[in-house]
Protein backbone atom coordinates (compact mmCIF):
# COMPACT_ATOMS: atom_id res chain seq x y z
CA UNK A 1 0.00 0.00 0.00
CA UNK A 2 1.56 3.29 -1.13
CA UNK A 3 0.77 6.98 -0.97
CA UNK A 4 0.47 9.04 -4.16
CA UNK A 5 4.08 10.15 -3.60
CA UNK A 6 5.30 6.55 -3.85
CA UNK A 7 5.90 6.09 -0.10
CA UNK A 8 5.36 2.44 0.91
CA UNK A 9 3.22 2.29 4.06
CA UNK A 10 2.63 -1.44 4.22
CA UNK A 11 3.26 -4.51 2.10
CA UNK A 12 2.81 -8.25 2.18
CA UNK A 13 5.05 -10.92 0.67
CA UNK A 14 3.03 -13.58 -1.12
CA UNK A 15 3.74 -17.03 0.28
CA UNK A 16 1.04 -19.06 -1.45
CA UNK A 17 -0.92 -19.52 1.76
CA UNK A 18 -3.91 -17.59 3.11
CA UNK A 19 -3.26 -15.53 6.23
CA UNK A 20 -5.64 -15.84 9.16
CA UNK A 21 -8.50 -13.34 9.29
CA UNK A 22 -9.46 -11.45 12.39
CA UNK A 23 -12.79 -12.51 13.98
CA UNK A 24 -14.61 -9.40 12.73
CA UNK A 25 -13.26 -9.58 9.15
CA UNK A 26 -15.54 -11.04 6.45
CA UNK A 27 -14.09 -13.33 3.79
CA UNK A 28 -13.63 -11.50 0.48
CA UNK A 29 -11.53 -14.20 -1.13
CA UNK A 30 -7.72 -14.43 -1.31
CA UNK A 31 -7.31 -11.14 -3.21
CA UNK A 32 -9.86 -9.04 -1.31
CA UNK A 33 -8.53 -10.29 2.01
CA UNK A 34 -5.09 -8.90 1.12
CA UNK A 35 -6.55 -5.40 0.91
CA UNK A 36 -8.44 -5.84 4.19
CA UNK A 37 -5.22 -6.83 5.93
CA UNK A 38 -3.27 -3.92 4.47
CA UNK A 39 -5.92 -1.45 5.64
CA UNK A 40 -6.12 -2.68 9.24
CA UNK A 41 -4.05 0.27 10.45
CA UNK A 42 -6.02 2.91 8.50
CA UNK A 43 -8.04 4.98 11.02
CA UNK A 44 -11.78 4.46 10.68
CA UNK A 45 -14.54 7.04 10.25
CA UNK A 46 -12.37 10.05 9.42
CA UNK A 47 -12.98 9.97 5.64
CA UNK A 48 -9.80 8.36 4.37
CA UNK A 49 -9.90 7.48 0.66
CA UNK A 50 -8.22 4.41 -0.84
CA UNK A 51 -7.58 3.88 -4.56
CA UNK A 52 -6.91 0.52 -6.21
CA UNK A 53 -7.15 -1.28 -9.54
CA UNK A 54 -9.60 -3.87 -10.85
CA UNK A 55 -7.75 -6.74 -9.21
CA UNK A 56 -9.26 -5.72 -5.87
CA UNK A 57 -12.45 -3.78 -6.65
CA UNK A 58 -15.73 -5.51 -5.82
CA UNK A 59 -19.09 -4.33 -4.52
CA UNK A 60 -18.97 -6.29 -1.21
CA UNK A 61 -15.43 -5.08 -0.47
CA UNK A 62 -15.97 -1.37 -1.02
CA UNK A 63 -19.31 -1.53 0.79
CA UNK A 64 -17.58 -3.07 3.81
CA UNK A 65 -14.93 -0.33 3.82
CA UNK A 66 -17.54 2.42 3.39
CA UNK A 67 -19.40 1.20 6.48
CA UNK A 68 -16.15 1.71 8.38
CA UNK A 69 -15.77 5.27 7.11
CA UNK A 70 -13.19 4.51 4.41
CA UNK A 71 -14.16 5.68 0.91
CA UNK A 72 -12.84 4.01 -2.21
CA UNK A 73 -12.37 4.43 -5.95
CA UNK A 74 -11.09 1.86 -8.40
CA UNK A 75 -11.35 0.41 -11.85
CA UNK A 76 -13.59 -2.64 -11.89
CA UNK A 77 -14.22 -5.70 -14.04
CA UNK A 78 -17.65 -5.52 -15.67
CA UNK A 79 -18.59 -9.04 -14.59
CA UNK A 80 -18.38 -7.93 -10.95
CA UNK A 81 -21.23 -5.41 -11.48
CA UNK A 82 -24.23 -7.72 -11.36
CA UNK A 83 -27.45 -6.28 -12.86
CA UNK A 84 -25.68 -3.01 -13.70
CA UNK A 85 -26.95 -1.67 -17.03
CA UNK A 86 -23.74 -0.10 -18.27
CA UNK A 87 -23.12 -0.35 -22.02
CA UNK A 88 -21.19 -3.30 -23.38
CA UNK A 89 -17.55 -2.37 -23.96
CA UNK A 90 -17.57 -3.73 -27.52
CA UNK A 91 -20.60 -1.59 -28.37
CA UNK A 92 -19.03 1.44 -26.71
CA UNK A 93 -15.84 1.11 -28.78
CA UNK A 94 -17.66 1.23 -32.14
CA UNK A 95 -16.58 4.08 -34.42
CA UNK A 96 -20.11 5.48 -34.38
CA UNK A 97 -19.77 6.20 -30.65
CA UNK A 98 -17.84 9.47 -30.08
CA UNK A 99 -14.73 9.40 -27.94
CA UNK A 100 -15.51 10.83 -24.52
CA UNK A 101 -18.92 9.18 -24.32
CA UNK A 102 -19.77 7.93 -20.84
CA UNK A 103 -22.67 6.43 -18.92
CA UNK A 104 -23.27 6.59 -15.18
CA UNK A 105 -25.30 4.20 -13.02
CA UNK A 106 -26.02 4.76 -9.33
CA UNK A 107 -27.48 2.45 -6.72
CA UNK A 108 -27.59 1.77 -2.98
CA UNK A 109 -26.23 -1.50 -1.60
CA UNK A 110 -26.64 -2.29 2.11
CA UNK A 111 -27.21 1.40 2.79
CA UNK A 112 -24.10 2.56 0.89
CA UNK A 113 -24.35 4.75 -2.23
CA UNK A 114 -22.39 3.35 -5.17
CA UNK A 115 -21.57 4.94 -8.52
CA UNK A 116 -20.38 3.01 -11.58
CA UNK A 117 -19.22 4.78 -14.73
CA UNK A 118 -18.11 3.47 -18.12
CA UNK A 119 -16.09 5.95 -20.22
CA UNK A 120 -14.69 5.71 -23.74
CA UNK A 121 -11.13 6.91 -24.30
CA UNK A 122 -8.50 4.93 -26.23
CA UNK A 123 -10.34 1.99 -24.72
CA UNK A 124 -13.40 1.60 -22.53
CA UNK A 125 -12.77 1.89 -18.80
CA UNK A 126 -15.19 1.14 -15.96
CA UNK A 127 -14.84 2.61 -12.48
CA UNK A 128 -16.69 2.07 -9.21
CA UNK A 129 -16.72 4.45 -6.23
CA UNK A 130 -18.40 5.14 -2.92
CA UNK A 131 -17.72 8.88 -2.89
CA UNK A 132 -17.49 10.41 -6.38
CA UNK A 133 -19.40 10.38 -9.68
CA UNK A 134 -19.35 11.94 -13.14
CA UNK A 135 -20.11 15.54 -12.21
CA UNK A 136 -18.63 18.01 -12.83
CA UNK A 137 -17.71 16.90 -16.36
CA UNK A 138 -14.72 18.71 -17.85
CA UNK A 139 -12.82 18.35 -21.11
CA UNK A 140 -9.39 16.94 -21.83
CA UNK A 141 -7.18 17.03 -24.91
CA UNK A 142 -6.70 13.90 -26.99
CA UNK A 143 -4.97 13.33 -30.34
CA UNK A 144 -7.31 12.27 -33.13
CA UNK A 145 -5.51 10.00 -35.59
CA UNK A 146 -8.09 10.54 -38.33
CA UNK A 147 -8.02 14.35 -38.11
CA UNK A 148 -4.32 14.39 -37.14
CA UNK A 149 -4.94 17.06 -34.56
CA UNK A 150 -5.80 17.46 -30.90
CA UNK A 151 -9.47 17.42 -30.00
CA UNK A 152 -11.36 18.00 -26.77
CA UNK A 153 -13.46 15.20 -25.30
CA UNK A 154 -15.66 14.96 -22.24
CA UNK A 155 -14.02 13.62 -19.10
CA UNK A 156 -16.09 12.68 -16.01
CA UNK A 157 -14.78 13.92 -12.67
CA UNK A 158 -14.30 10.35 -11.41
CA UNK A 159 -11.64 9.83 -14.11
CA UNK A 160 -9.71 12.92 -13.00
CA UNK A 161 -9.85 11.76 -9.38
CA UNK A 162 -8.54 8.31 -10.27
CA UNK A 163 -5.72 9.62 -12.46
CA UNK A 164 -4.69 12.19 -9.85
CA UNK A 165 -4.43 9.76 -6.93
CA UNK A 166 -3.80 6.30 -8.35
CA UNK A 167 -0.31 5.13 -9.18
CA UNK A 168 1.64 5.22 -5.91
CA UNK A 169 2.90 1.67 -6.39
CA UNK A 170 3.89 2.42 -10.01
CA UNK A 171 5.73 5.54 -8.85
CA UNK A 172 7.58 3.61 -6.16
CA UNK A 173 8.63 0.96 -8.73
CA UNK A 174 9.73 3.73 -11.08
CA UNK A 175 11.92 5.37 -8.42
CA UNK A 176 13.46 2.08 -7.35
CA UNK A 177 14.03 1.08 -10.98
CA UNK A 178 16.16 4.19 -11.58
CA UNK A 179 18.44 3.68 -8.57
CA UNK A 180 18.18 -0.02 -7.82
CA UNK A 181 21.10 -1.69 -6.00
CA UNK A 182 23.04 -3.54 -8.67
CA UNK A 183 23.14 -7.16 -7.59
CA UNK A 184 22.52 -10.41 -9.46
CA UNK A 185 21.62 -13.56 -7.61
CA UNK A 186 19.44 -16.60 -8.08
CA UNK A 187 18.82 -16.79 -4.34
CA UNK A 188 15.31 -15.49 -3.73
CA UNK A 189 15.99 -14.29 -0.19
CA UNK A 190 18.82 -12.03 -1.37
CA UNK A 191 16.53 -10.49 -3.98
CA UNK A 192 13.92 -9.79 -1.30
CA UNK A 193 16.54 -8.35 1.08
CA UNK A 194 17.92 -5.89 -1.47
CA UNK A 195 14.45 -4.91 -2.63
CA UNK A 196 13.48 -4.09 0.96
CA UNK A 197 16.71 -2.13 1.30
CA UNK A 198 15.85 -0.17 -1.86
CA UNK A 199 12.38 0.49 -0.48
CA UNK A 200 13.81 1.71 2.83
CA UNK A 201 16.16 4.14 1.09
CA UNK A 202 13.31 5.45 -1.07
CA UNK A 203 11.03 5.96 1.94
CA UNK A 204 13.85 7.80 3.74
CA UNK A 205 14.37 10.08 0.75
CA UNK A 206 10.64 10.84 0.45
CA UNK A 207 10.45 11.59 4.17
CA UNK A 208 13.48 13.87 3.87
CA UNK A 209 11.87 15.75 0.98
Amino acid sequence: MCSTAGYAHKFEIYTGEEYKRLPDEPDFGPVGNVLIRLTREVPRNINHIIYFDNLYTSVPLITHLAKQGIYTLGTVQSNRLVNCKLPDKKALMKKSVPRGTYEEQMTTFKGIDLTAICWKDNKAVTLLSTYVGAEPVTQVDRFDKAKKEKIKINCPYIIKEYNAHMGGVDLMDSFIGRYRISMRSRKWYLRIFYHLLDMTVLNSWLTYK
